[in-house]
This record gives structure tokens, C-alpha cells and sequence, in this order.
């Protein structure tokens, strides 16, 4: 696997931010970082995992990748609602439960972006042509709607994907 495909594919992400108000949208920044997992025994000869940096990194399939969306109200008003919205990179697989940020409800896509749902409620066709309820490796969107972000206020949201 070429690492500027991962790169580019990754860094592709579509991000947006949909807050309750145009003015708190000038207010929230973002930038986000992708990582690779690796495994790596310590100096004790421990086995931790360590992240370094996909533009780094050598990647390979199997590996697992980590993208972090970082943010932070730079104003004076309380942003609410705020969705952060990014692409599962192609020739990965979401890791089902990786999705994670603090004070946000996370939903998902199978149909490219165009709406989400809670995975419960998303259903996709199977070969067959019957719907059949969706799994983590037809996922190809995440959206993390966070419910406030105060003044100065800073967080992430991450999801975790494995490289084909």
C-alpha cells in the first residue's frame, strides 16, 4: 500500500462544521492528524503501542490507523451543535466501537455522506438484493455532533480504521 494513496485518501477527510449559529462557525477551529498504530516492545521489553505520524511512517495492509479531529472555540460565544463530520479513508475498514469524543453523539453513513444514522438503524443491500442490516465495514462516513463548546474550550474526536 502507498503511503501518499493512505495519505491523500485520509487527508481527503470532509470536514464540516455545522453549528447552530454561522457566527460560532467562524469561532471553531479545526485541524486534524492521522497516526499509525505500531507495536513496539519498551525498555523493558514490554510490548506498547506508539503512534507516529502517517506522513511518517511506513504503512502497510494490516496496519491500524487513528484520525483525530482536534477543535477550539477561538470566540466569545458558546458554539452548540457543532458536527465534525469525516470520510472512512478507502482501502480501510472502520474498527467497530473505535469512534469516540467526549460530550458528542456519534452517527454513521453508508451512503456516502448523504445521511446518518445510529448503526442500529442503518441497513444497506445485501447481494441478494434484500436489506440486511449494515456492519462496521460498510460505514463510509462518521459525524460526531458536539453539544457545546465554551469560549476557549478545546477537545478531539478520534476513529481508529484498519489499512486493507
Amino acid at each position: 500500500m502507498n503511503i501518499r494513496k493512505i495519505a491523500t485518501s485520509v487527508f481527503a477527510v470532509a470536514l464540516m462544521v455545522l453549528p447552530s449559529t454561522p457566527m460560532a462557525a467562524e469561532n471553531v477551529e479545526l485541524y486534524d492528524i492521522i497516526h499509525v498504530e505500531k507495536v513496539k516492545k519498551n525498555d523493558k521489553g514490554e510490548e506498547e503501542t506508539v503512534l507516529e505520524e502517517a506522513k511518517n511512517a511506513k504503512v502497510v495492509p494490516g496496519n491500524t490507523i487513528r484520525s483525530t479531529i482536534y477543535y477550539k472555540n477561538s470566540g466569545d460565544t458558546e458554539a452548540s451543535d457543532v458536527a465534525l463530520r469525516s470520510r472512512v479513508p478507502e482501502n480501510t475498514v472502520y474498527i467497530e466501537g473505535s469512534a469516540e469524543g467526549q460530550g458528542s453523539n456519534v452517527t454513521f453513513s453508508v451512503d456516502g455522506g448523504k445521511s446518518f444514522n445510529k448503526p442500529s438503524e442503518l441497513f444497506v443491500k445485501g447481494t441478494d438484493g434484500k436489506k440486511k442490516k449494515a456492519q462496521a465495514s460498510d460505514y463510509t462516513h462518521i459525524m460526531w455532533v458536539v453539544s457545546e463548546i465554551k469560549p476557549g474550550k478545546e477537545g478531539h474526536v478520534l476513529f481508529r480504521a484498519k489499512i486493507e
